[in-house]
């Protein structure tokens, strides 16, 4: 300790020694005077007024040496790679830790405990360091250890900045180069120590993965067709799976399934498709638990599916002729098999081809269920039931066409413009006409009627309209409509479409069947007819909105192409439509894109999409023509189990070494609060202060309080 007295230590020595004569005097006058304790009270009291008058006049001082706050910075780098998204931390996620961890509204987190004893920069990497930020969250690009360091170091040599230490936030996950054990030596070469605090549990090493045995199948219609599965546990202990499979983006099948440790074992599903065409099917894994890389709790496989030569129908109305003589036909045929929901009265509705006791029974109101209808290939509906239909049997039976592929007849009068029912029909508005005398019709061949069959139609008798029997006749046709029957005057008798992904027709008589009583080759007719506009009905068509990236396995660092197909009604390419894109990432994020036409390609719209966050994206299309018609579709796909994501499992060795080799620290996850300052660089500027106690408040404060205690004992006892 130095002193700094302004008086020469003859003056201070002579100070001291008067002092200690005046203590002595005053002890020996009042001795007898007051008791003993308070004289010793007052005598301690008056040396250590004295002693502290000493010390005032030598004024003693301390230097003090600290880091300069000027001339270095404690650089904080933490780790935002897929990697961190592992939710190995009692639950959270390793990326969410170190988020609350380094928020700067924070007053009681990390960040803030080191804010109070360092200048603090807060950075955070993947394959790039970022610019200095208050939050931390998801970073592109793989993580890369070295690299990230050696940005670090060259960022503050250039700033000129002294880098004082480093703190690393990390799982200890890293590709590519520089080695992080080389980037730790050449930070200890320059004496800056690399503190780590390891995030993440170095016990649960492992993965949980499912994949399809087979990607690509074959199948039928209505037949049963095999999926297996093949899953896999790495983990030291076993896992409680949910596995589920959909189809389309439906959820058709959960199971549980219990992993023991390091177990490989198959299991297969039995799925019966509904409709031909591509089928793409999912399946997923679900678990509280960690399950490793996210990337491998997902796989997807498509089947190309054969129509099969049976065809399923549904009659919604009354029991009228038309109806009847449709059934009579139906039975007759093997490809075909109808069931009726019949309003048999005002307040009654009975089922008829279902089971004896289903004919019979009485329901409460018409199918609304959707997947209750997607078991059909066509529905028949008779327009006089339309106002039983509430609005969510509308929204079905839409659905069944746009986006189930089935086909739709509806027969009766034509509803009203502002109906429900009214978009989806090829015909605009009606007028019922009735003639007394019979009406011929011509047949038009085309994808309904087929050429083939015309001269069947044309064979005397030619088909007709019965004398005195009501025609509903269109006022004018929808875009896109057809013709399959007219009369001598070309109104439209029978018209059809293809709506989304199904077909809808509409026929404006129900006296077709009068065909089947004028001669063998009116039942020839009407049976050439029905099956033909049945058959079309029931045929699958492949989508108007084709969504290419339905399945895939796509990789993070390449962005994922979200283009699209689109077709028109007549299911030619369609470039005038706005198409969007909403994309619901894994955790829930969404985002939207507006998808442009390609140049050169018609009816082809793109898109690209920069992928960050490994797991399953869904995909929701929708594509606005000018006429206010819209498709929908729904596509998912998945992003590929590569480098840092094949294995997410803590790497503390790495990171125990590359605090060791840098002259650091190393710190477990659950430490974090703990953890308040972090040693810095020796070669870090030194700031030098003089710290003069005895000048200093406290101190006068302390003598200023001695002074009246030993004032108010002598006053108390009448002492001088």
């Amino acid at each position: 300790m130095n002193v700094a007295t302004p008086f020469a230590w003859q003056i201070t020595l002579l100070v001291a020694l008067a002092g200690g004569v005046a203590i002595l005097w005053l002890w020996k006058r009042n001795r007898g005077l007051a008791p003993r304790t308070i004289l010793r009270t007052l005598t301690t009291l008056r040396s250590m007024l004295l002693v502290m008058l000493v010390a005032v006049l030598l004024n003693p001082y301390c230097t003090q040496r600290t880091p300069d706050p000027e001339a270095y910075t404690v650089a904080v780098l933490a780790d935002a790679s897929a990697s961190m998204l592992a939710t190995d931390l009692d639950g959270a996620s390793r990326l969410d830790f170190v988020a609350d961890e380094m928020r700067a509204d924070s007053t009681d987190n990390l960040r803030a405990r080191l804010a109070g004893q360092h200048p603090l920069e807060v950075y955070a990497f993947a394959g790039n360091v970022s610019a200095p930020i208050d939050h931390i969250e998801l970073q592109s690009g793989r993580a890369a250890i070295g690299k990230a360091l050696e940005h670090l170091h060259e960022r503050h040599t250039a700033r000129g900045m002294e880098l004082g230490a480093v703190l690393l936030l990390s799982d200890g996950v890293t590709e590519g180069t520089p080695s992080p054990i080389r980037a730790a030596q050449r930070y200890r070469e320059h004496g800056i120590p690399i503190h780590v605090l390891g995030v993440g549990d170095p016990t649960e090493t492992g993965d949980v993965s499912i994949r399809f045995v087979q990607r690509e199948h074959r199948g039928t219609r209505d037949e049963g067709l095999p999926l297996e599965l093949e899953l896999q546990n790495t983990f030291a202990e076993e896992r409680a799976l949910e596995l589920e499979l959909a189809e389309d983006g439906e959820t058709i099948e959960r199971r549980e399934v219990t992993l023991a440790a390091g177990e490989t074992r198959r299991t297969g599903f039995e799925v019966t498709p509904r409709r031909g065409g591509f089928r793409s099917y999912r399946a997923r894994i679900a678990s509280s638990r960690y399950l490793g890389s996210p990337g491998s709790n997902t796989d997807y496989a498509s089947a190309l599916i054969e129509e099969s030569a049976f065809h399923r129908v549904l009659y919604l109305g009354t029991p009228q002729w038309e109806y009847r003589f449709l059934r009579i036909l139906i039975e007759e045929e093997e490809q075909f098999q109808m069931q009726a929901w019949l309003r048999t009265a005002p307040e009654r509705i009975v089922r008829r081809g279902f089971n004896d006791d289903e004919d019979t029974a009485a329901q409460d109101d018409f199918p609304d269920d959707p997947s209750t209808l997607q078991d059909y290939d066509t529905i028949i509906v008779d327009a006089r039931i339309m106002g039983d239909l509430d609005t969510a049997t509308h929204n079905a039976l839409r659905d069944f066409v746009s986006i189930g592929g089935g086909g739709l007849l509806l027969w009766g009068p034509t509803p009203e413009d502002d109906s429900a029912f009214a978009p989806l029909l090829p015909v605009r508005g009606g007028t019922a006409v009735s003639e007394r005398q019979r009406r011929s019709l011509n047949p038009v061949p085309g994808p309904l009627l087929r050429e083939e069959d015309h001269e069947v139609y044309t064979r005397g008798p030619a088909l007709f309209l019965a004398e005195d029997a009501t025609a509903y006749l269109p006022e004018r046709l929808s875009r896109g409509a057809r013709s399959a029957l007219e009369t001598r005057d070309e109104n439209p008798l029978f018209t059809y479409q293809a709506y989304g992904a199904g077909r809808v027709a509409y026929q404006g008589s129900e006296h077709f069947w009068r065909w089947r009583m004028e001669s063998s080759t009116g039942t020839e007719q009407h049976r050439r007819f029905w099956l033909s506009a049945l058959a079309w009905l029931s045929e699958s068509r492949k989508p108007r909105l084709e969504t290419p990236i339905q399945g895939r396995v796509q990789a993070l660092d390449e962005p994922a192409q979200l283009g699209v197909r689109l077709l028109d009604s007549a299911f030619r390419p369609r470039a005038d439509a706005r198409v969007r894109a909403r994309i619901t990432e894994p955790d829930g994020t969404v985002r939207q894109r507006l998808l442009f036409p390609k140049f050169g390609d018609p009816g082809t719209f793109e898109a690209e999409l920069d992928l960050i966050r490994p797991g399953e994206y869904r995909v929701e299309y929708e594509a606005a023509f000018p006429d206010g018609e819209t498709l929908r579709a729904e596509a998912f796909f998945n992003t590929t189990a590569t480098g840092e994501l094949i294995d997410t499992s803590m790497r503390e060795q790495l990171l125990r070494d590359i605090a060791r080799l840098s002259g650091g620290t190393y710190y477990p996850w659950t430490e974090a609060s703990r953890l308040r300052e972090v040693a810095i660089s020796q070669e870090v500027p030194i700031v030098e202060a003089n710290i003069h106690w005895a000048r200093s408040f406290p101190f006068a404060a302390l003598l200023a309080g001695m002074a009246i205690a030993e004032w108010f004992l002598r006053r108390r006892f009448g002492l001088r």
